[in-house]
This record gives structure tokens, C-alpha cells and sequence, in this order.
């Protein structure tokens, strides 16, 4: 008997079956059925909206072999899908406040309605901005597990689309929740579609939302086009003094009379995460001399001390603090030292398997002045890797800090694409338009207030980095990712 009422049910002559699947899938595209009740095809529930298009659609339905692929391809490539949400009429125009009038909530569809992603959409839809999303078909449901806050997360953090996600009714996926995901105790025809307090606060912390916006803000810092948009960001290009900027990397020879550095030459090489003399060590011509984010390694001799070099960007008054370790227990160690270009040496110090502090008090300087952090083999060129990590604050006379530096936080290869055009190409991604010379002026101030906040913070994080990952999270935050228009 069921296979009969299968049958019946489908052999195209079934006044309903038609009708109702077209109208769910109407539901799924504008927000509302042609029919609102898509439960309810009965004398309980309304009367269609628009009739002769709910025949036409059942109709054509059937005749592409119930194919659903052709039922969404005809509804998206209508004029009435493809409006958007003003229709193409400026907002408060009176041909708005006419339509208005007539029709309120937009029965007769003379605009898109305007409508907030679903959920397991808005998951995937971060998870594809940040590159990540995992489009992997079939296999089993990704489980979900309570976290140390009680909020329901993806296990083990996999970026599958969000249909593969386990559905437990007694643990709803906490974001999920949030965005108004329908518990499975009972069928759901219809979302409800609610705006809280609860969801702007996911949105700011929750951590799923914070990784990928990290992880987005990491993608368009490496994956910006050097020509993106150049015309347009070039004004805004020297608003953004690089902090990172202040540090170069090289070798150089220390003058025991002058009690200065001699010869400071870049390193010509990086690798993706160290700065050396060449693809090969050691170097042919200037030896083992690397320079990396955590410290390095001297060269063969003391005319190639590794060099990591900052530069002050204003006069004022550096204090300096950090360690300088040698951790094998070969060799003779390494020797480290502080040297400034305007008043010399500064501190000097040799270590071998231990670390000691390497704190300098006061360094005046003036806009241009460099100080070197820079370290020889001590002797013998046996294992002379090192660890010096240092954190370098700027002051002004009063003792009022105005910047800070952190050598492993802001080690960087050769210079890229400038931060304007990485708000714009993050922009690109996020909204799939480009940015307008309005927008990029706001997203600029945005970004600028928070860079000038970090500079100044007891945080050691990149202000750059940490700067763009807040854009990145306002542009996940905001109505025209949220919402389909």
C-alpha cells in the first residue's frame, strides 16, 4: 500500500504534490510561500498569493521530470529574483512611499525581501570567507561536543559544511541556536527568523566567529594582489607607516675603537621564516649567519655579527628589555650587544648554555637613529645559535610611552602589499563587491584607531595583524554579510 500511495503521489496527475514542493522551494528563495502556510495546503490554511504562478510553477515542475535543479534555475533567473531590496529606487523616493502604501509587506514582490542568512549558511559562509571551509561530500555527521564554557561547538574544530553537522536535540549547536537553527523536536516548516541581544554577542565573542576571523585576516595579508586596487588605496598608503617597518635584518662588523657597527649589510635571502645569505648553508660568501623570528645564528667570524637592526621613527627616549640565551652545550658560546648609531655601545654581553637578561635603561635618539641588536660567534663557530627575543619602548621626555616593539612579534620578510589594500581586498572577499572610496576612508579610520590603541597596550601582539582580524570580525558582524539581498 505505501509503495501504491508512492505512486499516486508522483505520477504527475496529484493536484498537491506539485504545488507544495514548488511553494517550499519558493519559501526557501524569498522568505515567505506563495502560499504562507507550506504546512497547510487545507482549508486552514491561506489562500495563495499569487495562483496562476503556483500552477505554472507545478506545471513546469513536472514537466522537467521533477527536476529541482531546473525548478531553482527558473526561479533564480527571473526578473523578480533578481531585484533587490530598493528595487533600484532611491530609499524615501515617493515611487517607494507609493509602493508602500499599496503594499505593505511586500505580497506582490515589488522589491527582494530583504532576509538574514540562515544559520548553517552563516557558519559556512565565515568559514568560506576565511578559506577554510572544507567542501569534502558525504561521510559521516561531525560531532559536537560541550566546551569548558557549556557552549555546544564542533568537535576538534572541522570546517565541514554545516550539513554534515550532528544534530542532538537534547544539545543544540550553541551558534546554531543563536541564529534561530530549528531544535528537531518537532517539524519545522518554516524558520522563524528572530533579531537579539544574544547574537550580536556571539558575534563579538564567540571564539569560533574570533578564529576565523584571524584566520581571514591572515589570508588577505598573504594572498593580497600586489596591484589590487592601487589607484584607489595609494592616498591612504602613508597613513599607514608599517610598524613592522622598523626592523631590518643583516650582518655587520663591530669596531672595537669606535664602539659602533661598520658595513651594516641586508641579508639578501628569506626562506618564508628566516632571513640568511643565500638558498644554501652555509653561505659561500658571508656563512651561517640566519636571522629568524625567535633569534638565529652568528656568522663565521666577527666581521659577520647577525644584525637585527630597528630604527627609530621619532626622537625620544628608548628603554629596552629581553633575554639573549645560547642553549647548546657545544661550542663557546655567543656574545651579544647593543650598539646605537648616535652614542655607541650600549650593552654587552656573553652567554653559553644559559640566558641573561639584556635590559637597557635609556637610549636618547632622534628620528632615524638605528640600534642594533647584534650577535658573533664569540670565538670558535661551533653551535652558535641563539635565542634574543626584545621588546623596545619609545618614550617621550615627560616618560609618556608612545610606541612599542616586539622583535619576534613584528620579524617580517620583504615587504608586501600595504594594509589599505588589504582592507580592500578583505572587503573584495567578505561582500563580494569592491570597496568605494567612502568605505575605505571609514574601514582606514577604523583600523587606525585601533593600531593607535595596541601601540600603547601592555599587549604584545602585532598591531597590524591584530588591527585587521577586528575589521575582519566587524565585517563578519555586519548586516550586508548577515542578510541576503
Amino acid at each position: 500500500r505505501r509503495l501504491a500511495w508512492a505512486r499516486h503521489l508522483m505520477n504527475g496527475s496529484h493536484p498537491l504534490v506539485g504545488r507544495v514542493l514548488v511553494n517550499r522551494v519558493w519559501l526557501n528563495h524569498f522568505g515567505r510561500g506563495i502560499v504562507e502556510t507550506a504546512g497547510d495546503f487545507g482549508y486552514l490554511g491561506t489562500r495563495p498569493s499569487h495562483p496562476e504562478l503556483l500552477d505554472w510553477l507545478a506545471d513546469e515542475f513536472a514537466r522537467q521530470k521533477w527536476s529541482l535543479k531546473q525548478l531553482h534555475r527558473t526561479i533564480m533567473n527571473s526578473a523578480v529574483y533578481r531585484q533587490s531590496s530598493t528595487s533600484g529606487l532611491v530609499e524615501n523616493s515617493a515611487a517607494v512611499a507609493a509602493a508602500r502604501q499599496v503594499d505593505t509587506e511586500n505580497a506582490l514582490y515589488w522589491h527582494f525581501p530583504l532576509r538574514r542568512l540562515e544559520a548553517e549558511v552563516l557558519r559556512d559562509r565565515m568559514l568560506a570567507a576565511s578559506g577554510r571551509l572544507d567542501l569534502t561530500q558525504f561521510g559521516p555527521a561531525i560531532p559536537v561536543e560541550e566546551d569548558f564554557a557549556g557552549q555546544v561547538v564542533v568537535k576538534e574544530d572541522k570546517p565541514r559544511r554545516s550539513v554534515y553537522l550532528q544534530v542532538r536535540r537534547t544539545k543544540p549547536m550553541s551558534f546554531l541556536a543563536t541564529f534561530d537553527a530549528p531544535v528537531m523536536t518537532v517539524n519545522c516548516d518554516r524558520r522563524t527568523s528572530s533579531t537579539g541581544a544574544m547574537q550580536s554577542l556571539m558575534l563579538m565573542n564567540n571564539e569560533q566567529v574570533l578564529k576565523e576571523a584571524g584566520v581571514f585576516a591572515q589570508r588577505v595579508h598573504n594572498q593580497t594582489p600586489a596591484d589590487y586596487l592601487s589607484d584607489l588605496t595609494a592616498p591612504y598608503t602613508a597613513k599607514f607607516p608599517r610598524h613592522s617597518a622598523a626592523w631590518q635584518f643583516g650582518y655587520a662588523a663591530y669596531d672595537e675603537a669606535a664602539k659602533k657597527l661598520d658595513r651594516f649589510t641586508p641579508l639578501p635571502h628569506f626562506t618564508g621564516s628566516a632571513w640568511q645569505g643565500g638558498a644554501a648553508l652555509p653561505d659561500p660568501a658571508i656563512g651561517w649567519v640566519i636571522l629568524h623570528a625567535a633569534g638565529g645564528h652568528a656568522g663565521n667570524d666577527q666581521q659577520h655579527a647577525a644584525v637585527r637592526r630597528w630604527v627609530a621613527p621619532r626622537a625620544g627616549i628608548v628603554s629596552i628589555s629581553g633575554k639573549l640565551k645560547h642553549p647548546s652545550e657545544n661550542g663557546d658560546g655567543v656574545r651579544g650587544r647593543i650598539v646605537s648609531s648616535r652614542s655607541g655601545l650600549q650593552g654587552e654581553w656573553s652567554v653559553k648554555t644559559r640566558e641573561t637578561d639584556t635590559a637597557v635603561a635609556r637610549i636618547e635618539v632622534a628620528a632615524g637613529d638605528a640600534v642594533d641588536f647584534a650577535v658573533d660567534c664569540n670565538g670558535d663557530v661551533t653551535s652558535d645559535s641563539f635565542e634574543w627575543v626584545v621588546d623596545v619602548k619609545l618614550a617621550d621626555a615627560s616618560g609618556t610611552l608612545l610606541d612599542q616593539w616586539n622583535s619576534a612579534a613584528e620579524f617580517h620578510g620583504p615587504s608586501g602589499t600595504t594594509l589599505p589594500q588589504q582592507i580592500a581586498y578583505a572587503w573584495q572577499i567578505a561582500y563580494e563587491r569592491p570597496i568605494t572610496a567612502g568605505e575605505l576612508d571609514a574601514a582606514c579610520e577604523f583600523v587606525l584607531r585601533q593600531m593607535d590603541y595596541l601601540r600603547t597596550s601592555a599587549d604584545k601582539a602585532d598591531p597590524e595583524m591584530t588591527a585587521l582580524t577586528s575589521l575582519c570580525q566587524q565585517l563578519f558582524s555586519s548586516n550586508e554579510f548577515l542578510h541576503v539581498d
